[in-house]
């Protein structure tokens, strides 16, 4: 999944060895800052970069007396560092750097820049090292108390240079390629744009209005009292004053009855759809909820808050104006997900509810939680305690004996606030989250990431037994040992990591999965909430793990099977995991690593066990990338029989760039992924949706001729779609909010709504237009209607706000925005656009520079645009 490039890895005698430091005498720590600059990236796949050291002090830094440790998302090449610095990769993404002892110290107020080589490229900020710190020597040999040190990015350089290799075809963002890609939209009026997203199946609007206020009753059932709740709470933030719920109330038109029967308004709408719904607002009857189940009535009540004025959500109303509708409903697929990955970086237990908040109003139902990794065990295992007494830390360390190394710029301070580093949910806290969740009717999919990405679980374990073989317990420390001490496997993983796969010959291992899963199973019991699913992981295992492994030898090898001994392996600790999940009466599931092996792993194994008594977990597809050979792995998947789960990385993962623009966070080793790609996305014909691959090369129209199709038996296996919000670039609530939305309103659309109409199209070139118009009514709803709505609800939502497109033509400045309503300000003397600046309504003429941001609206901006005078143009 975050494939290709994250480089994070694994050695703790590495680590024992960086606590070495001369025996010299001591030194005051100095004030250091740094500055990092990208130079170049070259056409074999390498970039090249600079990292400028200055002594801000008054005193040297001694040679041999400090080091500098850091985190980078690329690979550093230490071999390419020019003397006198000296680069040590520790583990994953950590790394060292000092001068050599015979080199001279760097004098107070001097500046030194290393030059250094690293792989595959680097395009954006997200690329750029972070979470430095000094360190430096005392005379005793350890290492004084470490300093958090400040690095400033500097300015990336030319576009020409923002490439990644030869092959690169797809140009750097601009004002002007923005421009380009809006200007196909166009504002609607506000007739025009849509008030529910996702879209209902049928909507009839109906002559007058209705208006809720102080005095309407919520009427519900006893077996709906939750929906009630919800909906007078919901209503009481838009009023500003409480609602009455009851179980009757007198006939009154200043009602909103809430039932539970099958929805009789129409043909639109199966009686079989478990969350099928029915909305009437009348106004001589009042509002009427009717759902299949509750889950049916509470996603009628979302509908019914979706149609409340925007202005409420602002500030709250006396009377709600709520036009006449009836409004038929069901969903398209069952399971509407979103995954959060809180093991790279901490979320809070509020940042998690607010999150659930956000998915309940536009109907997602699954929140996949991906709690463990190799950075870090984010719940509470009462019979494990090191797990997050150690695997839930991180910080500066030199034998991680009870916390992790840093990584991905968490920094030095394991409880430092804020670094995302550091944390876990206790399981009281993960009860509340749980019963949360339910009263919104949204699973909750907890997965352990075995047996790969496995490191701060390996890393706890190993704490656990040295921890009892001091205590003289040599059997009991080797209870839930994760790895065998005689192994000699050598490998690496794609993030760079060593060390952090599970031995799956090892009983240990599956004793440990068992521990763990019959606690998460008995907090589930406690919380009263069911749980049905255990997602395993299965990832990304790299090559080379297990096989000088004692424990693997006993593991019989199957020659007739045509795989290697490693994929066998993975078989192997797929069926013995299944086991153990299933011996708790639950379903696996797992990401489609462990069933497809190779770049294009195809229906061999899959179909192979699709008949056996093997076990069939859920599939999670995620790699799907163009040009792969895995674009159609879903479908294969599905057609064998197994029930799968679209999170295709193309169109899906959250945690991408937005664009290839130096400014934009996020990775895009798979493609860039704006708003625009969840919603054009066709879960069952991703065929339809090709354009080119990442690198910006066109596809032909049979280029993918040969890829398995969906079998009408296949289709019956979708069970839905997920977007997967990564979490290495989440480092704090506001990223993870500007990484999530809008893109996850789009992901809700194509995961509730109707098959759209241009999927049903044959000629391309009218499916692309129908494609095009149906774009702009959303683009028009989310600039118009839902990003304002998200400015106040849940507390206000940090979104990402567009920059603007801009254009100089004829001595004209014009812009535009992706999503139409929202508000391009600007100024012509130099100064930041503020809320308060010019606003954008027509092309002007400028002989200056203009420089124009967008605005939401609460005052916050994207980032500026400035189209230079033309006479620099």
């Amino acid at each position: 999944m975050r494939w290709f490039f994250y480089l994070l890895g694994c050695a703790l005698v590495v680590l024992t060895a960086v606590a070495t430091a001369s025996q010299a005498a001591p030194q005051t720590i100095p004030p250091v800052s740094l500055v990092w600059r990208l130079i170049e990236n070259r056409p074999d796949n390498q970039f090249v970069a600079e990292l400028s050291v200055r002594n801000d002090g008054q005193s040297p830094l001694l040679p041999g007396k400090w080091s500098l440790y850091f985190n980078s998302s690329r690979k550093l090449l230490p071999e390419g560092v020019a003397e006198p610095f000296v680069l040590q990769h520790i583990n994953g993404d950590f790394y060292r750097l000092r001068t050599k002892d015979a080199s001279p110290p760097i004098a107070a107020g001097e500046e030194c820049t290393m030059r250094s080589t690293g792989t595959p490229w680097a395009l954006n900020g997200s690329d750029a090292p972070s979470g430095f710190y000094l360190v430096v020597a005392n005379d005793s040999g350890p290492e004084d108390s470490p300093t958090n040190v400040p690095v400033r990015i500097a300015p990336f350089p030319d576009a020409k240079l923002i490439v990644r290799g030869a092959g690169d075809q797809l140009p750097v963002a601009t004002a002007a390629s923005r421009f380009a890609e809006n200007e196909s939209l166009t504002l609607l009026s506000a007739a025009d744009v849509p008030k529910v997203v996702p879209t209902p199946l049928r909507t009839t609007p109906l002559a007058g209005q209705m208006f809720i206020n102080a005095a309407t009753t919520v009427v519900a059932e006893t077996a709906l009292d939750n929906e009630a709740r919800f909906l007078a709470q919901s209503l009481r933030t838009l009023l500003g004053a409480p609602m009455s719920v009851a179980k009757q109330a007198a006939t009154s038109p200043n009602v909103i009855r809430l039932r539970l029967s099958p929805p009789a308004t129409g043909d639109a709408v199966q009686p079989t759809d478990d969350e099928a719904y029915a909305l009437i607002v009348h106004p001589d009857a009042g509002i009427e909820i009717v759902g299949n189940t509750a889950a049916g009535v509470l996603d009628g009540i979302q509908t019914l808050r979706a149609l409340a004025p925007l202005a409420a959500y602002h500030q709250p109303m006396k009377d709600l104006a709520m036009d006449a509708v009836e409004i038929e409903d069901a969903p398209r697929f069952h399971y509407r997900g979103l995954m959060l990955d809180v093991a790279r970086n901490f979320q809070s237990k509020q940042t998690v509810e607010k999150l659930l908040d956000l998915m309940a109003f536009y109907k997602l139902n699954r929140f996949h939680w991906h709690l463990s990794d190799d950075e870090g065990w984010r719940v509470e295992i009462k019979a494990l305690p090191e797990l997050t007494a150690i695997g839930s830390r991180r910080g500066h360390t030199t034998d991680e004996s009870d916390r992790l190394i840093p990584s991905l710029g968490s920094g030095p301070r394991a409880e430092a606030t804020g670094s995302g580093g550091t944390g876990f949910y206790s399981q009281d806290d993960f009860i509340e989250v749980l019963k949360y969740a339910q009263e919104r009717h949204i699973q909750v999919i907890p997965e352990l990431d075995v047996p790969g990405h496995s490191r701060a679980a390996v890393i706890a374990m190993a704490a656990r037994a040295r921890r009892l073989i001091d205590k003289g317990q040599t059997a009991a420390a080797d209870e839930f040992l994760l790895t065998d001490p005689g192994d000699k496997s050598i490998y690496e993983s794609v993030q760079m990591w060593r060390g952090n796969v599970l031995d799956v010959g090892r009983e240990s291992t599956y004793r440990f999965l068992d521990v763990v899963i019959d606690e998460l199973v008995d907090i589930y019991r406690r919380a009263g909430v069911p749980l049905s699913t255990i997602h395993l992981g299965g990832d990304e295992v790299p090559e080379g793990a297990w096989l000088a492994s004692p424990a693997c030898e006993r593991i019989a090898t199957d020659s007739a099977s045509g795989l290697t001994r490693g994929q066998q392996l993975q078989l192997h600790f797929l069926d013995r995991a299944c086991e153990v999940v299933e011996k708790h009466g639950l379903r696996p599931a797992c990401w489609e690593d462990c069933l497809l092996f190779g770049a294009k792993g195809g229906p061999t194994i899959a179909e192979k066990r699709a008949n056996s008594t093997d076990a069939k977990p859920i599939v999670y597809v995620w790699n799907n990338v163009w040009g792969w050979g895995r674009e159609d792995a879903a479908y294969r998947l599905a057609n064998a029989g197994y029930d799968v789960v679209l999170a295709n990385a193309t169109n899906l993962y959250f945690d991408l760039a937005q664009g290839k623009d130096p400014e934009e966070p996020g990775y895009y080793w798979a493609a860039f992924v704006g708003t625009k790609e969840p919603f054009e996305f066709n879960p069952l014909d991703v065929f339809q949706i090709m354009g080119g691959d990442s690198m910006g090369h066109p596809f032909s129209p049979d280029q993918f001729k040969n890829r398995v199709r969906l079998t009408d038996d296949g289709r019956k296996h979708i069970l839905g779609i997920q977007g997967e919000l990564w979490g290495e670039n989440l480092r704090d609530p506001q990223r993870l909010e500007y990484m999530a939305f809008p893109r996850t309103i789009a992901l809700a659309e194509r995961a509730w709504a109707a098959a759209p109409t241009w999927t049903t199209i044959d000629d391309p070139v009218a499916r692309v237009q129908e494609r095009g118009s149906d774009w702009n009514r959303f683009a028009n709803c989310l600039g118009q209607r839902e990003l304002v709505r998200l400015d106040d609800l849940a507390g206000g939502v940090d979104y990402r706000i567009p920059p603007p497109g801009a254009v100089l033509r004829d001595g004209r400045v014009s812009a535009n925005i992706e999503y139409p309503g929202l508000e391009i300000r600007y100024t012509t003397d130099g100064t930041e656009p503020s809320a308060d600046s010019a606003h954008f309504q027509q092309p002007f003429r400028s002989d200056l520079d203009v420089r124009l941001r967008a605005f939401d609206s609460r005052g916050r901006s994207s980032r500026t645009v400035t189209l230079a005078r033309p006479s620099q143009q």
